[in-house]
């Protein structure tokens, strides 16, 4: 009988345990779920308002206004910079 309550009582530990990991995971998997959508939604909202927010920049300065260039220049459109002095050039090889 002893035997039995012991047993018993082993076999509720591993249930409890089991419940408590299988909770927690499922926890975690919600929690992240709702991180991704949180995420995509902010995205979203912060692409939507900086296009209104250029379309207003536009529409305040007229559509024919060449300042307003959209994105700023990526690598290959920015101003070069002069290299620095200890940089070898081709000129030097020369």
């Amino acid at each position: 009988m002893i035997s039995d309550a012991i047993d018993t009582a082993i076999t509720l530990g591993w249930a409890l345990l089991a419940w408590i990991v299988l909770t927690s995971a499922v926890a975690v998997l919600a929690l992240y779920a709702v991180a991704v959508v949180v995420g995509c939604v902010c995205v979203t909202v912060w692409r939507v308002a900086r296009g209104v927010w250029r379309w207003l920049r536009r529409a305040r300065r007229g559509a024919g206004d060449s300042r307003d260039a959209g994105d700023p220049p990526g690598p290959s459109q920015a101003p070069s910079r002069p290299a620095p002095p200890w940089a070898h050039t081709d000129k030097e090889a020369a």
